[in-house]
C-alpha cells in the first residue's frame, strides 16, 4: 500500500474561472519507486500508472511515486491545446515533491493518418515541443480493434496482434525501454 496525504491535493487546485475543455490521461511509469524498497514491488521491471489529468490526489501522488511521465495527447487541435497545462503540472510536483520526476515523451493517440487534421496536429506538437521534450515517434493507430478489446477481454495483441495499434504499443514499449 502508498500512503496518500490530501495535502498535497490543496496547492494543485486549479484557479478560479479556470475549466479544462478537454479530457486527457497522464500515463505515469515507474522503474520501480526510484529503486526504494517496496517489498513485492521490487519483482517488476516497470509500474505503469494510468491516471486521469485533473489536479486530482490520484495524479499529484502518481507523479510523486514515479521517475517518469508520458503525456499522452488526442491527434485533435483542442487537446494539444491543453499540453501547456500539463507541463505546469509536472513541474509544480518536480518542484514541491519528487525533484527526479522526468517527462520522457508526448505520445500522440487516436491517430489516424489520412485526415490532414491528425497531420497537422502531430507536426504542430514536434515543431512547438520537440527541441525540449521528446515526442514518441509514432503515434498510437485509432482502430475500431482497439474498441472491442474491452469487449472480449483481450489485450490489442490477443485480440489483433497484426493490427496497426498493436504495432504502435509495440513502438511504443521499445521507445520506453531505450530511456532506461
Amino acid at each position: 500500500m502508498i500512503i496518500c496525504n490530501y495535502s498535497v491535493l490543496g496547492i494543485f487546485l486549479p484557479r478560479r474561472g479556470r475549466k479544462s475543455r478537454n479530457k486527457q490521461y497522464l500515463i505515469v511509469f515507474s522503474p520501480p519507486f526510484g529503486g526504494r524498497k517496496h517489498g513485492r514491488l521490487n519483482s517488476y521491471d516497470y509500474i505503469i500508472i494510468d491516471c486521469g489529468l485533473k489536479h486530482e490526489l490520484l495524479t499529484v501522488n502518481a507523479l510523486t511515486a514515479s521517475d517518469y511521465c508520458i503525456v499522452p495527447v488526442q491527434a485533435h487541435f483542442l487537446a494539444s491545446e491543453g499540453i501547456p497545462d500539463v507541463l505546469e503540472l509536472v513541474k509544480s510536483v518536480q518542484a514541491r515533491f519528487n525533484p527526479r520526476l522526468k517527462i520522457a515523451g508526448i505520445l500522440l493517440t487516436m491517430y489516424q493518418s489520412r485526415p490532414q487534421l491528425c497531420q497537422s496536429v502531430r507536426s504542430s506538437v514536434s515543431e512547438i515541443y520537440g527541441d525540449a521534450i521528446h515526442v514518441f515517434e509514432r503515434p498510437i493507430e485509432q482502430t475500431i480493434k482497439i474498441a472491442e478489446c474491452p469487449a472480449v477481454g483481450k489485450s490489442i495483441f490477443e485480440y489483433a496482434p497484426k493490427n496497426p495499434a498493436a504495432d504502435s504499443y509495440r513502438s511504443l514499449a521499445r521507445e520506453v525501454l531505450q530511456l532506461g
